[in-house]
Order: C-alpha cells, then sequence, then structure tokens
C-alpha cells in the first residue's frame, strides 16, 4: 500500500491521472484504516485528487470531508492545500460559485502565507477562470494579472524551457479571452496571437487548436472576414493532423467557415460546408460548438428563404442554451427569428424574437454595446411616439371600446373591469407596437448600431443592385489611419466617437442616390451612381477636408485613406469591383496615408 502511494505521488506531480488510477486507490480503501494517520491522509489526497480527474466530482467531495479532521497529520502544508484546491475545482464543477470562490481566496492567502507559489499561482488562475464564468470581467484581469506575475516572477525561471512556453501561452490566452469577451477584439487578437507562438514553440498542439480557433472568432468579429476564413482553415489542417484527428476543432472549423460564407450572402459554400460538419454531428457533444452549428443552419435557411426551416434551426439553438444568454449568439440567433417570424406573417412572434434580441444587446456588460442598445432604445421610443401623433384618428374606436369596456364593467362588477380594461389596454399597445415595429426591425437589420448609418449588408446590397441595372457605378472604400492607435491611446470610447463623427460626415455630403455605410471597424464604403471623374474627385477632397478638421484628444488632426474604383458596366461582378477599390485603398495607405488612389491595372503588377 505504501509502495502504491509513493509510486502514484510521480503520477500526480506529472498530471498524469487517470480512471485507472482512481480503480486501483478504490480497491485499496479496505486498507485504508490500517495506514498510520500520516499515511492515511496521503492515500486520501490521492484519491480525492484521481475521483476529481476522472469526473467521479460528488466522490472527490465526499473524500475530502474524511480528510479534514486528518489536516494536521498532512505529511506536507503543501498536500493540505492542493486538498483545498480539489475542493474548489469540484465546487466549481458543480456551479457552487460562491463556495468556490471563498476556498480559492482563503487558498491564495494561505499559499502566500506558506511561500507555496505554485499554488499561489493556481488559486489566482482558478480564480480567474471562475470570475469570467461569472461575467465579472474586470475582476478576472485582475487575478489573471496577479498569476502572470508570480508566473513570471518566482516560477518561469524553475521550469523548463517547452514548459515556459506552455505556461505562459496559457496565461496570454485566458487573458485574451476575457478582451474578447469584454468586445476589446483587437487586444484579444494582441494576447491569443501571442499565446499561438507561445504554444507552436512549446509544441502543445491541443493548445494551438484552440489559439486558431479563438482567433478566428475574434477576427470575424471585427469583420476581417479573410484573415477569419485563414485561421479556420489554419485550425482544420491543424485539426486532420496527425494518426487522430480532433474532431470537435474539424467540427468548429467547418461551422466557423459555413458563418463567414453566409455573411458574404455565398450560400453554396456554406451548404457545403455545414454538410461536411453535419458528419461528425454525433461525435461532436460540445454546447457552444452544436449551437453555433444550429446558428449557422438558421442563418442559412434565412438567406435562402426557407423561413420554416430558420425558425426550426433557431428553435433548437434556443433548445440547447437554455437559460443562458450566451451574448452574440443569442443576439443573432433572435436577430434570425424575428425575420424569419415577420416573413411568414407572425408579427407576434416576431415582435418578441426582437425585444429578446434588444435585452440582450442591453444586458452587454461593456460600454459599446451598451450604449448602442440604449440608442435602439431610444429610437424605438420616438418612432413609438410618433406613430401615436399619427394615431389620432383611432381616437373615436378607442372610445367606442372603452365603452364597451364600461357596459360590460356593469354586468360584471368592479372587479371584472379592471380585468377588461386592462386587456383591452393590452391589445391596443400590442396594435401600436405591430405597426412601428416593422420600420424598427427593418432598421435593426439594415443599419449599423454604433453609427446609424447602413451596416455592411445592407451598403453592399445597395451597390450590388445599382450595378445590375448597369448604370455608371464608383465605389469609395474608406479607411480611418492609424485607428488602432487611437484606440491604443485615447481609449475605445474616443475610437466609437470618432466613428460616430465620421459617419455625421458623410451622412451630411450623401446627396440623392449617394450611399454611405460601414463594412468593418474602420472601414466605410461611399456607393456613388452616375458621377463622372470630376464629380467624383471633387467629392471626396470635400470629405477628406472635413475629416482633417475632426480633432483627437492631443490637439492633432483625423485623416483618412480612400480607394476608388468605377464601373461603366463592363464588370460582371460588383464584389470584383469592391476588391479593386481595396486595392487602391492599400496602395493609398502603402503611399503614405491621407490621400485617394484610384484604381489602376498597374496597381496589382
Amino acid at each position: 500500500m505504501t509502495e502504491l502511494i509513493e509510486r502514484l505521488e510521480v503520477r500526480r506531480l506529472q498530471m498524469n491521472f487517470d480512471a485507472d488510477v482512481r480503480i486501483q486507490l478504490e480497491s485499496k480503501l479496505s486498507e485504508y484504516p490500517q495506514l498510520q494517520p500520516a499515511r492515511q491522509a496521503h492515500y486520501l489526497v490521492l484519491l480525492q485528487d484521481a475521483q476529481l480527474r476522472s469526473g467521479e466530482i460528488k466522490k472527490s467531495l465526499h473524500t475530502r470531508e474524511k480528510l479534514k479532521p486528518l489536516e494536521q497529520l498532512f505529511p506536507s502544508k503543501h498536500l493540505s492545500l492542493y486538498s483545498l484546491m480539489l475542493e474548489g475545482i469540484a465546487r466549481a464543477y458543480l456551479n457552487q460559485t460562491s463556495e468556490a470562490q471563498k476556498i480559492y481566496e482563503n487558498l491564495a492567502v494561505k499559499a502566500k502565507k506558506e511561500g507555496d507559489y505554485l499554488l499561489y499561482f493556481h488559486s489566482r488562475l482558478s480564480l480567474g477562470d471562475l470570475l469570467t464564468g461569472l461575467r465579472d470581467f474586470s475582476q478576472a484581469l485582475l487575478q489573471y494579472s496577479e498569476a502572470q506575475k508570480v508566473l513570471t516572477e518566482t516560477l518561469l525561471p524553475t521550469l523548463e524551457e517547452k514548459e515556459r512556453y506552455s505556461k505562459e501561452g496559457e496565461m496570454n490566452y485566458r487573458i485574451g479571452y476575457v478582451y474578447g469577451r469584454m468586445l476589446r477584439h483587437e487586444e484579444a487578437i494582441d494576447f491569443i496571437g501571442e499565446a499561438l507562438r507561445l504554444d507552436t514553440l512549446a509544441g502543445n498542439q491541443r493548445n494551438v487548436r484552440f489559439d486558431l480557433f479563438r482567433l478566428a472568432e475574434e477576427n470575424r468579429q471585427l469583420g476581417k472576414t479573410d484573415e477569419a476564413k485563414a485561421y479556420y482553415n489554419k485550425l482544420l489542417l491543424a485539426a486532420l493532423a496527425g494518426p487522430h484527428p480532433d474532431v470537435y476543432r474539424v467540427f468548429a472549423a467547418k461551422v466557423g467557415l459555413a458563418r463567414l460564407y453566409i455573411e458574404e450572402d455565398d450560400s453554396q459554400q456554406a451548404a457545403l460546408s455545414l454538410d461536411e460538419a453535419s458528419d461528425h454531428m454525433k461525435e461532436v457533444e460540445n454546447r457552444p460548438l452544436l449551437m453555433r452549428y444550429h446558428l449557422a443552419r438558421a442563418q442559412l435557411a434565412l438567406l435562402q428563404g426557407r423561413h420554416d426551416d430558420a425558425v426550426k434551426a433557431a428553435s433548437l439553438f434556443i433548445d440547447i442554451a437554455g437559460t443562458e444568454q450566451w451574448d452574440d449568439l443569442g443576439i443573432a440567433v433572435y436577430e434570425v427569428l424575428g425575420a424569419a417570424y415577420e416573413a411568414l406573417g407572425q408579427y407576434t412572434e416576431s415582435l418578441s424574437s426582437f425585444q429578446k434580441m434588444h435585452e440582450l444587446y442591453r444586458k452587454r456588460s461593456d460600454y459599446a454595446r451598451l450604449m448602442a442598445a440604449e440608442v435602439e432604445r431610444t429610437r424605438f421610443d420616438f418612432e413609438r411616439r410618433e406613430l401615436e401623433l399619427k394615431s389620432l384618428s383611432r381616437d373615436k374606436r378607442i372610445a367606442e371600446l372603452k365603452l364597451q369596456s364600461a357596459e360590460v364593467s356593469a354586468e360584471l362588477g368592479r372587479e371584472r373591469l379592471v380585468t377588461a380594461v386592462l386587456l383591452i389596454a393590452s391589445l391596443l399597445l400590442l396594435i401600436l407596437i405591430l405597426v412601428s415595429g416593422r420600420r424598427r426591425f427593418k432598421r435593426l437589420a439594415e443599419y449599423d448600431a454604433l453609427t446609424g448609418v447602413k451596416n455592411r449588408r445592407a451598403i453592399l446590397g445597395y451597390g450590388e443592385k445599382v450595378f445590375r441595372s448597369r448604370e455608371s457605378l464608383a465605389t469609395l472604400l474608406v479607411d480611418i489611419d492609424f485607428f488602432k492607435r487611437i484606440n491604443d491611446n485615447f481609449g475605445h470610447a474616443c475610437g466609437d466617437e470618432i466613428l460616430c463623427a465620421v459617419a455625421k460626415i458623410a451622412r451630411g455630403l450623401c446627396e440623392q442616390n449617394v450611399e454611405f455605410g460601414r463594412v468593418g471597424g474602420e472601414e466605410f464604403l461611399f456607393i456613388l451612381p452616375r458621377k463622372d471623374s470630376n464629380e467624383i474627385g471633387t467629392f471626396s477632397e470635400m470629405f477628406m477636408d472635413k475629416i482633417r478638421q475632426l480633432k483627437l484628444p492631443d490637439g492633432s488632426s483625423l485623416s483618412c485613406s480612400i480607394g476608388i474604383s468605377q464601373s461603366n458596366g463592363e464588370l460582371s461582378d460588383f464584389m470584383g469591383l469592391i476588391e479593386k477599390a481595396d486595392i487602391a485603398l492599400y496602395s493609398a495607405k502603402r503611399s503614405g496615408r491621407d490621400r485617394v488612389v484610384y484604381y489602376s491595372s498597374d496597381l496589382e503588377a
């Protein structure tokens, strides 16, 4: 028995426990009372660890209760603290978050006092993980910062090179993940990109796949479609490498690519990717991945006009999600439901879906999303009041309904009168909301929440429509110069104000048939039909002059770069026109920024 304990202690330190170890230890339970008290304590710690690692969570807590009377007899203080750590992990697994948080905080104090920096590091790390799950992101970052400090100053010098890379990679991933949840996607990309570099050096292929998936998701959030596709494809290659493919990551990559194809209105490629993903459905038990799959199915069905199928797929998403909100995924699925129900003429269900989508926006903890949701709420309230003013002609009918309710009350009594009045008032309010809701729902689907201008899908849809008419057409792709530097130096709130100011200037210049929209983080697009080269040049310079009049907090001027492409009906593909404008924009930025460049074939040389 003693020999078994010594041998398994080595495996514990190597993080090499599995279900077989648990079985070995449980088979020796009858010999446990014969051990000396210190050995009993050591045996129980190993058993608690093995039970936790093999998924026997409640058993591990039961073993922990047996340990508590023996804590003073532990052969080392480290084992006593380690047992406490295991209890915290088990409580977190069982969603006993308040108990787990107290344990981690208590462990951090004790470990630091004892000079056990390894357990101190893990207690801070686990506390950060717990707070991330509770959406307390600012406090999570503080815990991760403390963990990173002790890792860098105390633990890294004692580790082998590959283990150093691995530990640093895990730390950067966690911080990047929290930044992503806070919608600070550029910071998230910076940290997770560093995690990818470190995990690659460590040869930790499992973590590399996590890094690639998160980088793809963060780039997709920023509208950087090409970068997101590149990371999903790298993830696919990494997941298929080796003798045993990582089915979960293959599934995730296929679903992620499908969602990008849907955003580009490429239903054929999206359907192909989802069909390939569905081959692995039975092997995937990960709830967030399955939710992403059903969301993509719903979005594809909506894109193809199969509105009943869109509702079914979205409903499967909601069944899997349960009571959790799931942030962007939840917002997206209720947007699909609202649009699908509206197309089916089920306006009550459509209204309910859009209201849930709106509520999710309001519950977002970050400043930018919260402000965007408040803008939508204010716009909805304004339109509702406007509709009420236009609905004065209904007063006569309202009076008739009130009269009918009074007649009912005479027969049914005071208590039933209150019920009838409330019912009638609710019906009238529902009528007002349904009439006004249709226009608001269209705005939610077509307008960027932050700036109020057309979103990517709406502005590209308008350009496609003009392009198909074979009119002469110019596209002006605009990029705000050094926008990342603005966010880094003055904060994201300042960056948001700049985006709104640029959008306001553009709206003031848009005359009849000229449209403007936001196509990415700091990228905007003008669509100018029926303009000759002189008019386009004058328009571009006027816009740039007004942008230069905007001042940053340090007094410096803002600037932008513009790439222009023109078509007189000779191109067969509108996106080809956008790509030419993008080539011209890249040339403008490469040439020093704050300038206009017209596309020519020479730029592709």
